[in-house]
């Protein structure tokens, strides 16, 4: 998992602190066919813990009592490289809820695609998923140079 999260400062983010949301260990579900959330359900980035770039459009936040699947939108690419992002969202409470939000990358705003919400086995998986991958990568790469 990547650190640290730097986050766009602003008052509406301080404020977002003040108005996080209580909920049972499963997440709200969120429509299947929406790409942003709603309330509770959108991401307090002042909570964040950690995140984890899935490939070059896709990332996994760990926001503390929910877990998201983020994408960018097309030609926000890199996100692989990335050591730290930040997120521009609701003006006033600062939270990230999907279309109209921002992934700052590198200065430059990514306009965010898609969000989802994720339950703790959802992220565990696509943690484990990821990490498959990238070890079956790994192996493909060495018996190519062996």
């Amino acid at each position: 998992m990547r650190t640290p999260l730097v986050f766009a400062c602003s008052m509406a983010t301080l404020l977002s602190a003040v108005s996080c949301a209580t909920a049972g260990d499963s997440p709200p579900a969120a429509s299947p066919r929406s790409a942003s959330l709603s309330g509770g359900q959108c991401l307090d980035s002042g909570r964040a813990r950690g995140w984890t770039s899935l490939d070059d459009r896709r990332i996994l936040v760990d926001g503390g009592h929910y877990k998201y699947r983020i994408e960018v939108a097309p030609g926000c690419s890199g996100l692989n490289f990335e050591h730290s992002i930040g997120f521009s969202g609701d003006p006033i409470f600062g939270r990230i809820c999907g279309m109209g939000d921002e992934l700052i990358v590198r200065d430059y705003p990514c306009p965010i695609h898609k969000i989802e919400l994720l339950s703790n086995e959802q992220y565990k998986q696509a943690l484990k998923d990821h990490a498959a991958e990238r070890k079956a990568r790994k192996e493909a790469r060495k018996s190519k140079t062996s």
